[in-house]
């Protein structure tokens, strides 16, 4: 398949998304698209800028990781890569288009390095131009596309808010956080609502069991990735201090919601580190914080590459 199929089945496959958008909702777009660019170097700056200033701290600490929690940060990391393909093949299958779960991991595996192209969107337009060439319909591709946008920042803005919450009370961050199963929530009924209107009417009603599926099934994944990022904390026992586990993981889930719904940061980039670097209760210094916590994408970049490389041997070998 060449360049201009590839962007015409893409075209087709985002056209039912973009007719929601008014001309205002485009131009916004539009700029949200070039805030995406002019913030990505920015952030990467700072964080490398709190690096080199942390630097001797950061070296200390490094020293002193333990290289048990680390392997463990890393292997939790690409156990995710086989819970992800589970939402697309719910979704779809009940959308009407049969889909296997192998093909859904082919594809999600396949499309990895699209994940660290600029703006953030690479990997879902592979993927939906993946299923599109297996005759998925567009407006099937539609609702996979809104819960995977939505479901991530509900469920982790859910999760996270009320872990802090319950850790912290309803004071300082406590207070903050206490909004995000205000939201999150909210956002889950709507979605719901949303799904069966118009805007989807080609595709099948989504049966209310199979959307709370969907939701366990985000749930589980971000399970996971909190137990890969204590990991990598507890790696290093200055950064972690005495911090309860479920601060933690209520810091980070939060966090990554506050990142993943801004839409200026691609992948929450600076975003993230900034928000848990300022929540977590450590030793360290936020600068410091936030360059090591900025480290833990290292662990996802190394596990994604992974996981794309033996996924592309064995399809070969196959």
């Amino acid at each position: 398949m060449n360049f201009k199929n590839c962007a015409d089945e893409a075209s087709s496959v985002w056209s039912r998304l973009g007719k929601m958008w008014s001309q205002t909702g485009s131009r916004f777009s539009g700029a949200i698209g070039y805030l995406k660019l002019a913030f990505t170097p920015i952030a990467v700056t700072f964080l490398l800028y709190f690096g080199w200033q942390s630097r001797e701290t950061l070296l200390t600490v490094i020293r002193d990781a333990q290289p048990l929690y680390l392997a463990s940060a890393f292997l939790a990391w690409i156990v995710l890569h086989f819970v992800a393909p589970v939402l697309a093949t719910l979704i779809l299958n009940a959308c009407g288009s049969p889909v296997t779960y192998r093909f859904s991991f082919k594809t999600h595996a396949g499309r990895l390095p699209a994940r660290y192209l600029p703006g953030g969107i690479w990997h879902t337009v592979g993927r939906m131009v993946d299923f599109h060439g297996e005759g998925i319909k567009p407006s099937h591709l539609t609702v996979l596309v809104f819960l995977e946008i939505m479901l991530p920042a509900a469920v982790t803005l859910t999760y996270g808010g009320l872990f802090v919450l319950y850790a912290r009370g309803f004071v300082g961050w406590g207070q903050v956080a206490a909004f995000g199963p205000l939201g999150g929530i909210l956002a889950l009924v709507v979605s719901y609502l949303f799904l069966n209107r118009q805007t989807f009417r080609s595709a099948r009603p989504m049966p209310l069991g199979t959307y709370i599926k969907c939701i366990a099934v985000v749930s589980f994944f971000w399970l996971i990735a909190t137990t890969s990022f204590i990991s990598y904390l507890t790696a290093f026992p200055t950064a972690m201090g005495a911090s309860p586990l479920l601060d933690v993981a209520g810091a980070y889930l939060f966090s990554w919601g506050i990142g993943y719904i801004s839409l200026f940061a691609p992948q929450g980039i600076g975003v993230f580190e900034a928000v848990a670097g300022n929540m977590l209760v450590t030793p360290m210094s936020f600068g410091e914080m936030a360059a090591l916590i900025a480290g833990f994408r290292i662990i996802s970049l190394v596990a994604d590459g992974v996981v794309w490389g033996v996924s592309r041997l064995t399809y070969l070998a196959s």
